[in-house]
């Protein structure tokens, strides 16, 4: 009963922080303009990501900046879902210390830097065996979140871990988690299934 829209980014070496933030932002606004045209609903949109996408997700979220440079306003969008992101760390790796740029530019890269009053949802998802991203990330984003006046919620599941998640989202018939089921009754009340 979704339709759903898969967009590419532009990946490092090539590029830096922000340019696939700025990647999804385009692609929400191209969902929005294009939807329509297969049946879709402009006024109900939903991004969801996994990992980088997750993180990705969080700040198209939590930094209105975004959106609104490729014109599209953050309540345009029902809900955001992150699934086993890193949303609440600090950039420890070499790799990924390059990845998003000169040191100083950092807080612009945390999801946590932006939270303030978020008018759109936000769901966490995230395993409790993940050891790529550890589970506490989407706990203190969705617990900062509500302290500030927002709408998350964060969801653990045991058993599973950073791919693991992924697996259960795209074989729900396994039953190994009810990824999609929450993230399906998230679509429907996002507010209602955040507290809000």
């Amino acid at each position: 009963g979704l339709i759903v829209v898969v967009p590419d980014y532009r990946l490092y070496p090539t590029v830096q922080f922000p340019a696939w933030v700025e990647d999804a932002a385009a692609a929400v606004r191209w969902v929005r303009d294009s939807i329509g045209l297969y049946g879709g609903d402009p006024a109900r949109i939903f991004v969801v990501g996994h990992s980088a996408g997750a993180h990705t997700a969080a700040l198209l979220a939590l930094d209105q900046q975004h959106l609104r440079r490729v014109g599209v306003p953050r309540a345009a969008v029902g809900g955001f879902v992150a699934l086993a992101g890193p949303v609440a760390t600090s950039w420890t790796d070499a790799d990924v210390q390059t990845l998003m740029g000169p040191r100083e530019r950092w807080p612009a890269t945390y999801p946590m830097t932006h939270v303030d009053r978020t008018d759109s949802p936000l769901l966490l998802l995230h395993g409790e065996r993940d050891r790529t991203v550890s589970p506490a990330n989407s706990i203190r984003l969705a617990e900062r979140i509500r302290r500030r006046g927002g709408c998350a919620r964060a969801i653990t599941y045991g058993g599973i871990g950073h791919v693991g998640i992924v697996v259960a989202l795209s074989l729900p018939r396994l039953e190994i988690a009810p990824v999609m089921e929450d993230i399906m009754m998230f679509v429907r009340r996002p507010r209602g299934t955040t507290g809000c």
